[in-house]
């Protein structure tokens, strides 16, 4: 999903951040050149809400604007 200037994949975290996701930061479309990553730990948001995650990753994003 694109991000003011950056693109962003997210997925499910399956190792020490159970719960949470761990996400990729790209600057083109076609998410091939890899930039940047994060996790999105449960215990900083509420990863259930989808809507919590989308503020979270926002905020994320804006470091590159």
């Amino acid at each position: 999903m694109k991000h003011g200037k950056v693109w962003i994949g997210i997925t499910p975290d399956c190792e020490e951040n159970l719960g949470g996701y761990y996400c990729m930061v790209y600057n083109d479309e076609e998410m091939e050149n890899q930039i940047d990553d994060f996790c999105i730990h449960p215990d900083d948001c509420d990863c259930t809400n989808d809507k919590e995650v989308e503020k979270f990753i926002k905020w994320y994003a804006e470091q590159y604007q």
